[in-house]
């Protein structure tokens, strides 16, 4: 790991005692990247962007409400960040030409970056800072305020580290800005910001495992600030074997969250009531999770070893129990022998809808206590005019198998015509309804085929044992071509 992905990683890992705030800065220049602005840069203040400029947009912009309490004080703020980001925009173009020169590169795609900024303890008040830069993900230039030189990891940065050692006025002025006016200015964003960025949020602390033999993982999400220490410790002695920490990682509510596994692969389950994960966070007490079998959720669907207490997803209603539904019921495209499309229909039944609304989702599961019904023999062929990639068959009310079958299209849009000429005498088990329906016509003259010409029917009461319902709905109706 290069030193700028290690003090990234240290300033995320920092302990939970002392607090440790930071102002960073972070620029990059690119090249080849034409889905990626040239230049961009953002500031943040203990790992919360607080200002962003692109070579897009041109502009310097606020990205917290609190900002607006610094502009009150200093009007300029904006126009003079907006001069700065337009002028590294230039200096970061040239300069990933010189990088790409230096090695021997003519095109692909190339990145020139550079964290600045500082770091104070609230509690001790000592001070750090530090400037470096990297190319195409790789150290290239580090700057050591202890002794006023540069440091080249690579050879192709030693040119740059010459000629910059000789300015010695301009590193003194560097030493004192990291050290001093940027503390200052961290501490006066830390006001501006308190509410937001000096609240503790208590996070929430769970044990997962992915499969039986899979380490346990204490997962800590939602908390803030990030500065956590979790650990896990077996008869009150935090272990150093066995356990591999996570990265500490934002959540997209600007709280956080971090794994630490631990491995008990040698462990026998008698022994596990030894073993307990620790979340340490300042201003809240220590949070202690005891390793036991019946806390610990899994991918399958049963805790650690508690026969099922620890289920990582509700358990299905009592009518949706079986464990093999039916292999035509468990898609959200439709069976081929129910599929339903129309040439232009003739003039004595169209369907006139309107609007559709946003389909339904799918339910999860479709299954039955009993094995389904097969199709009746003049449905397993369909004619070519009965198909359609628009309409799916979905049934949220299957608790039985039965021959019945119901048709439902639900709001389509108008152009959808739907033709059932040899439908003169439809079989008694289906039924066509249509809430939208116009138009009656002489050849559908079943008892059981029913339109309606101006409002929809309301629906029919439930009988005491409800067939399993197939209702036809239309997904993703486009417009006609």
């Amino acid at each position: 790991m290069g030193a700028l992905g290690l003090l990234l990683l240290l300033g995320l890992l920092s302990g939970g005692s002392a607090v440790i705030h930071s102002l960073r800065y972070f620029d990059t220049g690119s090249s080849g990247l034409s889905s990626f602005p040239e230049f961009v840069a953002v500031g943040m203040v203990d790992e919360v962007q607080f200002v962003h400029y692109d070579s897009v947009s041109k502009r310097a912009v606020p990205k917290q409400a609190w900002m607006d309490q610094l502009t009150t004080e200093d009007r300029d703020y904006w126009e003079r960040n907006t001069g700065k980001g337009l002028r590294s925009q230039q200096w970061y173009k040239v300069n990933v030409e010189t990088a790409k020169k230096r090695f021997n590169q003519t095109g692909g795609a190339h990145i020139v970056q550079r964290m600045s900024g500082c770091e104070w303890d609230d509690e001790d008040d000592t001070t750090d800072g530090h400037l470096q830069y990297a190319y195409d993900g790789e150290d290239f230039l580090a700057f050591d305020l202890k002794t006023l030189t540069w440091v080249a990891p690579v050879r192709q940065a030693v040119p740059s580290k010459l000629r910059w050692d000789q300015n010695r006025a301009g590193n003194q002025y560097r030493k004192n800005y990291y050290t001093k006016e940027c503390v200052d200015w961290l501490k006066k964003h830390l006001a501006y910001g308190k509410s937001t960025l000096q609240r503790t949020e208590r996070p929430g602390v769970s044990l997962l495992q992915r499969s039986p033999s899979s380490p346990v993982v204490c997962h800590a999400t939602g908390f803030y600030p990030d500065r956590v220490v979790v650990f896990w410790r077996r008869d009150g002695q935090e272990l150093h074997e066995q356990v591999d920490p996570g990265e500490v990682l934002p959540n997209h509510d600007g709280t956080f969250q971090v794994s630490v596994d631990l491995d008990l692969t040698a462990v026998p389950q008698e022994d596990w009531g030894r073993y307990e994960c620790v979340v340490q966070l300042k201003g809240i007490e220590d949070i202690s999770t005891p390793l036991d079998p019946a806390l610990i959720r899994t991918n399958w669907g049963k805790t650690g070893r508690d026969g099922g207490r620890g289920q990582t997803s509700p358990p299905p209603p009592p009518h949706l129990t079986s464990t093999l539904p039916p292999p035509h019921l468990t898609s959200t495209s439709p069976p081929p022998h129910l599929h339903l499309t129309s040439p232009p229909p003739p003039p004595h039944l169209q369907l006139h809808l309107t609007s559709p609304p946003p389909p339904p989702p799918p339910p999860p599961h479709l299954t039955s206590t009993s094995p389904p019904t097969p199709p009746p023999p003049h449905l397993t062929s369909p004619p070519p005019h009965l198909t359609s990639p628009h309409l799916h068959l979905t049934s949220p009310h299957l608790t039985s198998t039965s021959p019945h079958l119901h048709l439902t299209s639900i709001s389509p849009p108008p152009h959808l015509h739907l033709t059932l000429p040899h439908l003169t005498s439809p079989p008694p088990h289906l039924h066509l309804t249509s809430p939208h329906l116009t138009s009656t016509s002489p050849h559908l003259t079943s008892p059981h085929l029913t339109s309606t010409s101006t409002s929809p029917p309301p629906p029919p009461s439930p009988p005491p044992s409800p067939p399993p319902h197939l209702h036809l709905t239309s997904t993703s109706l486009g417009p006609s071509s």
